[in-house]
């Protein structure tokens, strides 16, 4: 999962468990994530700015690993994101090593009509680490929807020359999620209790259908 700050890559993990879960909306209930570093020692290296999830479930038939890295784009600047960078490169030569990676999740911001430099730059990065072959595994997940097609950011990533997956039509593989699955079940005072319903009705389906 590689994307800059603010982007959502964390909701987007949580809504792969609770799918791998089965979750449904009429339960009432979300699972999240969450950072325990209690056990912590001097010892922690820079490699511990990654981190990797891991959900065997037995009632699934799909063994899933997620490499979250931090947010790029961090007020720390370049710096961190090259650092970055050298962790991945040593989380993969490691002897937990990760033997093979199925897809690079590159998440973006819907509402972005150009992307950033350092975004470029870390697609560059990613691309430099792996090799280019690895752009027929990357995939672009748009998140915080407006409702309208994604025209704007599309553009943008090929006047950037993304080198992504394509499908039959030659365009890039996208996916769209919206980001409020784990709003407050709670009515808010200023929202028709209606209309607030069939909003996150269509936020859940919409991000549910795009994980499927």
């Amino acid at each position: 999962m590689v994307g800059e700050t603010g982007t959502g890559k964390t909701t987007l993990i949580n809504v792969m468990i609770n799918y791998m879960l089965g979750v449904q909306r009429e339960d009432k209930v979300w699972f999240e994530i969450t950072d325990d570093q209690s056990n912590q020692t001097s010892a922690y290296t820079q490699a511990s700015r990654i981190t990797v999830y891991g959900f065997y479930l037995q009632e699934s038939p799909i063994d899933l690993t997620i490499i979250d890295t931090p947010g790029y784009g961090d007020t720390q600047g370049i710096d961190l994101d090259k650092e970055i960078l050298v962790s991945l490169l040593s989380l993969s030569k490691s002897e937990e090593e990760i033997h093979e990676l199925h897809a690079v999740c590159l998440v973006i911001n819907e509402t972005q009509n150009r992307l950033s430099d350092r975004l470029i730059y870390i697609f560059d990065a990613v691309q430099s680490l792996f090799g280019r072959d690895i752009a027929e595994n990357i995939v672009l997940l748009f998140t915080h929807l407006t409702g309208a097609p994604p025209k704007n950011v599309l553009t943008a990533v090929e006047e950037d020359k993304i080198k992504c997956a394509l499908n039959d039509k030659n365009q890039p593989v996208f996916f769209l999620f919206d980001n409020c699955q784990s709003e407050a079940a709670d009515k808010d005072n200023d929202e028709d209790e209606e209309d607030r319903e069939q909003r996150l009705a269509q936020s859940w389906n919409l991000s549910f259908t795009g994980m499927k």
